[in-house]
């Protein structure tokens, strides 16, 4: 079994679609997309909840937080599935996906999280 944290910023959201469509946004797309390979390779998983995170001051901008647990002993490919599945339908940026244990599996210079994002932007500076 897997459980995975995966998290966007309200602003990436937003700009998807529009403010006024997050609902949409969420519910239609992201979701969607997140559980897709596993109903197609009949895969059981359950999206475990769905909350907005308010900011935190030097933490983490606004979010919305999903709790995933796939029942696959496969844990190093279940993250990487559910970012081609975000990325092909062009919904993965600002995707941040951790363990349920903190550790950052994937994130981008969109992440919520102002920590990472300002670690990645360190790196990009240096390369």
């Amino acid at each position: 079994m897997t459980e995975l944290i995966i998290e966007f910023p309200m602003c990436v959201v937003n700009a998807y679609n529009g403010a006024g469509n997050v609902d949409e946004t969420l519910d239609d797309n992201i979701t969607y997309i997140i559980g897709r390979h596993f109903h197609e390779y009949d895969i059981e998983f359950s999206i475990q909840s769905m909350n907005l995170v308010p900011p935190t001051p030097e933490v983490n901008d606004e979010l919305v937080r999903y709790r995933v647990t796939i029942h696959s002993d496969d844990a190093e490919e279940c993250p990487k599935r559910v970012l081609a599945e975000l990325k092909a339908d062009g919904f993965e940026r600002g995707c941040t996906i951790k363990t349920m244990a903190g550790g950052l599996l994937h994130a981008d210079e969109y992440t919520a999280d102002i920590q990472v994002r300002r670690t990645l932007g360190k790196k990009r500076r240096k390369a």
